[in-house]
Formats: C-alpha cells, structure tokens, sequence
C-alpha cells in the first residue's frame, strides 16, 4: 500500500474541500489529489457601471450617437445570483522537477443578472441560469544546474478549454440582446452559449442555399440569427525562464485557437468604398451568386457589382447597408502572442535589505492572427459581454517598461 498523509477536510461557510497525498513506492513521485467545492449567494456590486447597454439602443449606422446618459434605476426586489462551483485536480510530481496537473471545474450560475430596457429606462432583472466548465492541463519542467555554474531552465506547457450554455432563460428574455448594437449584438439565448453573435443573415432555402432575388443580389433574411459563437476551442500557454547567475530572462508565448468575431470595421468601410476589398472587386462584372432564384431553380442572372450607370444605391455594398450582412463579416479569430519578455538583475544581501531586483519587460510583443481586423482579443468599447465585436476597436498596446523591487 502507498504511503498516505492525513486527510484534511474544511468546511465554512458552504465551501468545502479535500487534499489527499499519495508517495510512490521508489521514493521519488508523489501524487497528489484535490477537490473543493463552494456555494453562495451574491449581488452585483452597485459600484459596477452598466451603463453600456445604452448602445443596444443604437444600430451600427447610428453607432456616432451613442453616450452612456443612463445607469440602471436601481437594485431593489431582485433575487440573489446563486453560484454553485466544483473543482478537483490531480498532480503527479517529481522532487519539484517534474510534474504535471490535470484540472476540471465546472461552475453553475443561477438567476444571473443582467440589464434590459424597459419602458425607457434600464433596469436588471433576474433573467437566467447557465453553467461554465472547462479542463486545465499543466506540465512544468525544471532543471537545476546552478551549482554547476551553468545555466538552470524552467518550462511549463497549459492546456485550456471550456464551454459554457445558457440551461434556462425566463419570459420573455429569450433572445436578448447582453452587449453591442441593436442589429449586432451578444446575446442570451437558451440552449446556446452565453454571448453568442447574433445578427443579419443572408436568406436560404431548406437545403441552405442563398436565395437570389430577381436582380441577381442575393437576399437576406427578415429576422436575425445566430451567425457566431466567440468562446475558442482551446488555449495553450508556454512559459520558459533562464537562469544564469544573477541574471534570468523570461518569455510567454500564448496561442488561442478557434472562436468567431464580428468585423464591424471591415463592414464600414466596405460600405463608404473605402477598403482594399472593395477596390478589388468594385470593377467585377457579370458576375453570377451561387444559389437558387425564388422560384427554385439554380441562379443564373450576371451582375456588376458597381455600374457607374446605375444609383449608388444599387452596387455590391450600399444596397446592404452600413453594417452590410454580418453574416459576412463573421472570421476565425485565432491568434498566437509573445506576450512578455523579462529580464532579471538580483543582488542579495544580509542586513534589513535582503534582496534587490532590477528588471525591464516588454509586453505585447509580437501578435500573428488570420483575422482582418484589429486585435482579436480587443472588447467593444471596452464593455462586458462584447467578446466577438469589432467595431473600430483600438488594437492592444505594446507596452516597455523598467521597475525595482525590494525584499526585507
């Protein structure tokens, strides 16, 4: 039988939780195993603004009229947000060299809060219940080499994805609109994750081809859909650091993979003719949309897709609109980051001041993304709930920067 410590168990206030440690018989691996879990009842704090929900009242042709002039009338007679969470991890270790850590979690949320108009004014209401999980997988490598005066080295490689799903949402909430415009937006929906995308999108038949209206256009649909889910598949994390003598250097890469987003911007300028897309393809000519006419049968009606001749109306993107079809804009927003770059100068001592270390950093180093726009990790306006939008969003700042630090 394996060696095993005491069982510890805490309990307080609804959280509890349980470390079991197991040593290997050759001495040198251990195991160890955790699990908690907590309950509690909370409420927004009331210094959080919620004013941005004042942009649901704008579409995106509207979007310069927008300013936060409303905060939510108040707090009273709304239930508390229950939240329900279970962790539990397992660690397989080697003399603090080696070790790798399996990590799940899953959270339940109920009667969560959000904000909603209602006879003009923005109020919160107790609207639904929803639950996130996700797994995390570590691994860290150390090597220790200093005492041979050469250089130590240490790595570690995470794993992590989640999803999440809105369980139930109460009447008449279904469908609202949690961040963005009034045309394009997040959204709670039942069934679905929370904050998927939701807007305009081109009108297909029961086979799902595009519908093509009698001028050869393709038409769109009269009510919106759900066009994009923003939540990646996964994200890995790669964290290394030298050591060499008093000196260290640290560097974290991160890539995230998967996960829709709304490019607003690209929408808007394909609108006023001026992006490169639509200078390449404003001279297209007898051009034929894949899809069927009303009738059924397979289109075959050329166009232009900008006629001097005709209203500027009538060409490939005004006739759309300023936000165009969002269906159209939806990109992949993978994307891989060399986030920060440190390095390290200690001096140790041996009176009040122990230690002194001077670094300097650069973050936001370098950014690789198949998305068009800016930043894929950017916010709408810097809002919650706006994973997804992008609409003229700032990219991120590349920041440089020196400190010094003192331990007693």
């Amino acid at each position: 039988m394996f060696p095993i410590r005491p069982v510890k168990v805490i309990t307080c206030c609804r959280i509890s939780s349980l470390a079991v440690d197991y040593k290997l018989p050759n001495g040198s691996w251990s195991i160890r195993a955790r699990s908690a879990y907590s309950r509690n009842a909370t409420e927004l704090p009331v210094n959080r603004p919620l004013s941005y929900v004042n942009l649901l009242r704008f579409s995106v042709r509207d979007a310069g009229s927008y300013i936060q002039v409303q905060e939510v009338a108040g707090y009273d007679h709304l239930l508390p947000v229950l939240q329900e969470e279970w962790t539990s991890s397992l660690q397989l270790y080697r003399n603090s060299l080696l070790s790798f850590t399996a990590s799940v979690f899953r959270r339940n949320t109920k009667q969560d809060l959000f904000p909603v108009e209602a006879d003009g004014q923005l109020v919160l209401r107790n609207m639904a219940s929803h639950y996130n999980e996700g797994i995390d997988l570590e691994l860290k490598f150390f090597e220790d080499n200093l005492r041979k005066k050469t250089v130590a080295t240490s790595h570690a490689l995470s794993f992590f994805a989640y999803r999440n799903k809105v369980t139930s949402v109460n009447n008449p909430y279904n469908y609202t609109p949690i961040a963005g415009f009034s045309d394009v937006h997040t959204a709670l929906i039942e069934g679905r994750p929370l904050g998927v995308i939701v807007g305009s999108a081109w009108q297909r038949d029961a086979a799902g081809n595009q519908v093509i209206g009698p001028d050869g256009f393709p038409l769109v649909a009269k009510d919106p859909a759900i066009i994009g889910n923003p939540i990646p598949d996964f994200v890995m994390k790669l964290h290394n650091s030298m050591q060499w003598k008093r000196f260290s250097l640290q560097a974290d890469l991160e890539w995230k993979h998967g996960g829709d987003r709304w490019n607003g911007t690209q929408a808007v300028l394909d609108y006023y003719g001026r992006s490169q897309q639509s200078a390449n393809s404003r001279n297209i000519t007898g051009y034929v949309f894949q899809g069927v006419q009303t009738d059924g049968r397979p289109n075959n009606i050329p166009v232009d897709f900008y006629d001097p001749k005709e209203d500027i109306s009538k060409n490939r993107w005004v006739r759309y609109g300023v936000s165009g079809v969002a269906e159209d804009y939806i990109e992949r927003a993978d994307r891989l980051r060399l986030n920060t770059v440190k390095l390290n100068y200690h001096w140790l001592f041996r009176r009040i001041v122990q230690k002194l270390t001077l670094s300097a950093y650069v973050n936001n180093i370098l950014l690789w993304s198949p998305y068009k726009g800016t930043d894929p990790d950017q916010l709408l306006f810097d809002q919650a709930n706006s994973t997804g939008l992008d609409f003229f969003n700032l990219p991120a700042v590349k920041t440089y920067g020196f400190n010094a630090s003192i331990q007693f």
